[in-house]
């Protein structure tokens, strides 16, 4: 799951109950520095859920098939596209783009998902 704002917490807890294993990645920059911490330290009970901060180890975690989520709302990408940060987000998603090809997962394996809204 990468993305643990209210939508990819919420899910990201359903599938832990499910029993799978689960990776999480939320970038730390800025007001987002806890976020990971914060989120395993409110949810000790799962143990298997795996939290990173680093795209690197985030996609190593994951076992084959892999499946990862992305969970970004539209606005905020949209608030991002139009402001100075859209640097720093370009920079985690050309990270992630990254750290893919270098773990080598095939793109059908990606599976993205995003809020629908009605701001368009």
């Amino acid at each position: 799951m990468i993305g643990l704002g209210v939508m990819g917490k919420s899910i990201s807890l359903n599938i832990a109950d499910k029993g799978y294993s689960l990776s999480v990645y939320n970038r730390s920059e800025g007001d987002e520095a806890r976020i990971v911490a914060d989120f395993l330290a409110a949810n000790t009970a799962y143990t298997n859920i795996q939290g990173f901060t680093r795209l690197e180890d985030f996609v190593h975690s994951l076992e084959k098939p892999r499946k990862v989520f992305l969970m970004i709302k539209a606005e905020q990408l949209l608030m991002l596209l139009s402001t100075r940060f859209f640097r720093s987000y370009l920079k985690v998603m050309l990270s992630l783009t990254a750290a893919i090809r270098i773990s080598g997962i095939p793109h059908e394996d990606i599976i993205c998902l995003k809020k629908s809204t009605s701001i368009l």
